[in-house]
Formats: C-alpha cells, sequence, structure tokens
C-alpha cells in the first residue's frame, strides 16, 4: 500500500489524484469539481494499492467523506452536498498536478500512471480546465488526438493552398 498526499476524486468515471504544493489549491479545486457533482474518493491520504495491474486509491475509513478547506477547516461532503458525491474507491488513471512539474508519469504501487501538469493564475477557471483535461485524456485513451487531427486538417490545408 502507498499513500500519496493529494485528492483523489471520480471525475466523468475516470480515477482522478489532484497533487502540488502546499497552498497550491488542491482541495478548493476538488471542491469546485464535487460542486459540478463529481465525486470525492479520498481527501488528503489517499491510499492506494495494485490489484490485477491496475492502481486501486481509496480512502482510510475513518477519513471517508472529510475534507480540509483552507480558511474553512473540516467539512463533511455528504452532508453538505449528498453521499452520492462520494464514491469508495476508484481506478486510478491521471495525476493532475497543480505547479511546475516536468513529469509526465508517475510511479505509484510500480505501476505508471500519466500526469498532466496545470499552472495555476488568476485569470485561470481551473474548474473547467480540469474537466476539459480529463475529457481530452478519456478520448486520448480511445484512440482519438485532436493535436493529430488538427495538423492533419492543417496540412491538407496548406497542400490546397499551394495548388
Amino acid at each position: 500500500m502507498q499513500t500519496i498526499h493529494g485528492v483523489l476524486l471520480d471525475v466523468f468515471n475516470t480515477g482522478v489524484l489532484i497533487t502540488g504544493n502546499a497552498n497550491s489549491g488542491k482541495s478548493e479545486l476538488a471542491l469546485a469539481l464535487i460542486a459540478n457533482n463529481h465525486k470525492l474518493v479520498a481527501d488528503d491520504a489517499p491510499e492506494f494499492t495494485l490489484q490485477n495491474k491496475k492502481v486501486i486509491g481509496q480512502c482510510p475509513e475513518l477519513l471517508r467523506g472529510f475534507m480540509h478547506i483552507r480558511d474553512l477547516g473540516i467539512i463533511n461532503i455528504s452532508k453538505l452536498y449528498s453521499a452520492k458525491q462520494l464514491k469508495q474507491k476508484t481506478n486510478l488513471e491521471l495525476i493532475m498536478h497543480l505547479g511546475d512539474s516536468r513529469k509526465l508519469n508517475r510511479t505509484i504501487c510500480g505501476a505508471k500512471v500519466p500526469q498532466i501538469n496545470l499552472k495555476r493564475t488568476i485569470a485561470t477557471n481551473l474548474t473547467n480546465i480540469a474537466e476539459v483535461a480529463v475529457k481530452d485524456f478519456i478520448l486520448k485513451q480511445k484512440g482519438y488526438d485532436a493535436n493529430k487531427e488538427f495538423t492533419k486538417k492543417h496540412q491538407q490545408l496548406l497542400k490546397r493552398k499551394k495548388s
């Protein structure tokens, strides 16, 4: 078992671990995603195990449903929202790191997990960007790559202009 500091969520049926330094906005982003009907698995100390080559994340039983929000303290998600906003465990498929990092993967329980890095700025609506990042990840897992399609169409356009 491996414990990692971060917030584990289920976003569009995809296990996402939000990581970052202290005060990077992990819990605030997680809370905004929960408000958008995504599910909390674990805040602060999710536990991971490897089962059938998949990294499974869950919350220690005593901490289930609770989150720490800077300036507010401890909150209970099932009391504030609904027990439907909680999920017992999820397959970890993506790490979303808030801040500077050059890592594209992270090894958890001996398995590589893809990581995307989001820099937070005042003008950034991080909740929308996080949701789009997860949707784009899901599409890539299904074999679709918008960058490849755009490049192909751009090359076709250039060829037409030369003709």
